[in-house]
C-alpha cells in the first residue's frame, strides 16, 4: 500500500492512502497539519522556558555562592519546571484529544462515502477471524446490507447465519455467540479508539 505525505515535519507527519481528498478532506487535513504545527510550538516554548529558567538558576547561583543559590533558588526553579510540565502536559493532552477526534470524524466520513455493505462486511470478517473456531455466531446486520454481508462472508468461519435487525444501523454490526454479545460495528469501533486514546 503507498502512502502520499500530506505533512511531515522532524517528528510528526500526516499521510493518506488516497490520491484524491475531497474539499472537506483537505479542510480537515488542514486543520490535523495546523495541531501537529500548533504541539511542535508549544513543545519548542516550553523547552525555551525551560532553558530560560535554567540560565536564571545558574546566573543567581554564581552570585551569591553555589550552597547559598542551591538553598534560595532550588525550590523556586523545582516550582517553575513544575509548573512548565504540568501546563504543557495540560496543551499535549488537549492536542492529543483534539487530533484523536478529528483523526475519528475523518475515518467516519470517509467510510459514510463507502457503500455500507463492504465496511461492514469488512468489519465482519476481521470480528469472525477473532472469534474461536467452534464458536459459531449469528451475526446481525441493517436489513438493507443483510443480503450483500451475507454473499461477502459466505464460508467464513465463525459464521453461523448473517441476518437483518432493523434496529441497527447501517453500519453497525453485532455478533452472538454462545459467550455473550460482540458489537463490531463502525461506530462501536470508532466509540472503543476514542476511549483508548481520550
Amino acid at each position: 500500500m503507498s502512502f502520499l505525505a500530506l505533512h511531515r515535519s522532524e517528528c510528526t507527519s500526516l499521510a493518506t492512502d488516497r490520491l484524491w481528498l475531497s474539499e472537506g478532506e483537505l479542510t480537515r487535513a488542514d486543520t490535523a497539519r495546523e495541531l501537529l504545527e500548533r504541539l511542535r510550538t508549544v513543545l519548542a516554548t516550553r523547552q525555551a522556558e525551560l532553558a530560560a529558567a535554567r540560565e536564571q538558576a545558574q546566573q543567581e547561583g554564581y552570585a551569591a555562592g553555589h550552597r547559598e543559590a542551591l538553598q534560595a533558588v532550588a525550590p523556586r526553579l523545582a516550582d517553575a519546571w513544575d509548573q512548565a510540565a504540568r501546563s504543557a502536559t495540560t496543551d499535549i493532552q488537549q492536542l492529543r484529544q483534539a487530533l484523536v477526534a478529528l483523526s475519528l470524524q475523518v475515518v467516519q466520513r470517509v467510510a459514510e462515502e463507502l457503500a455500507p455493505a463492504d465496511v461492514v462486511a469488512a468489519l465482519a470478517r476481521r470480528a469472525a477471524q477473532s472469534l474461536l473456531p467452534d464458536s459459531a455466531a449469528v451475526v446481525r446486520v441493517h436489513p438493507d446490507v443483510a443480503a450483500a454481508v451475507r454473499t461477502r462472508l459466505q464460508g467464513s468461519a465463525g459464521v453461523l447465519d448473517v441476518r437483518g435487525d432493523p434496529q441497527l444501523g447501517p453500519f453497525d454490526c453485532a455478533f452472538d455467540t454462545p459467550a455473550g454479545q460482540l458489537l463490531a460495528g463502525l461506530p462501536a469501533q470508532l466509540s472503543r479508539v476514542l476511549q483508548e486514546f481520550t
